[in-house]
């Protein structure tokens, strides 16, 4: 049984790596990115603890959307910002990493917060809702990148942008159910 309940842990890895080898082959921030994980999973951790602390203050399920939103924003918000501050670095340290402008930064962003609310959902329990929007994500980056359809930044980032969204509803609405913290 643990075998079979890993399966959409190993799908979503494989598509998140992915589209992470497709961004760093496109000269995209990846280092950030990868040493922003540290980063994620104490925010996740953070995320999950407030969501806790929220249910055992309003005792009333339907509250709880309203507080557990607060604390997802807060965290992913979070989370962005160190995105961006380790692109900085990135950008002004590593030689021929990519200019710390608006373009990479969105695409950062967008594969981050794909990447962190993938280990939300993974976190809470839904890893084949995961698996399936990073799967999606991939196989609708991959052959547009290969057939040249636009630059590999717009690619990447207008498939990590959609799957973000996707995670974000996801997310939003297995943070706020009662069962989730249980």
């Amino acid at each position: 049984m643990a075998v079979g309940r890993s399966v959409p842990v190993a799908v979503a890895g494989f598509a998140a790596g992915g589209l992470v080898v497709a961004a760093a082959l496109a000269g995209e921030f990846v280092a950030s990115l990868t040493v922003s994980m540290g980063v994620a999973e104490w925010l996740l951790f953070r995320l999950r603890s407030r969501c806790l602390v929220a249910l055992r203050r309003t005792g009333v399920a339907e509250r709880l959307l309203a507080r557990s939103w607060r604390v997802l924003a807060r965290c992913l918000g979070g989370y962005a910002a160190a995105l961006v501050a380790l692109a900085g670095v990135e950008s002004a340290v590593l030689p021929g990493a990519a200019a710390w402008d608006a373009p990479h930064l969105g695409v950062l962003l967008a594969l981050g917060c794909t990447l962190w609310l993938a280990l939300l959902l993974q976190s809470c329990e839904r890893s084949w809702t995961a698996a399936a929007v990073l799967s999606a994500a991939t196989a609708t980056a991959l052959p547009l990148l290969a057939a040249r359809t636009g630059t590999p930044g717009t690619v990447i980032g207008l498939t990590g942008s959609c799957a973000a969204a996707v995670l974000l509803a996801a997310a939003t609405a297995a943070t706020a159910r009662v069962t989730t913290h249980r």
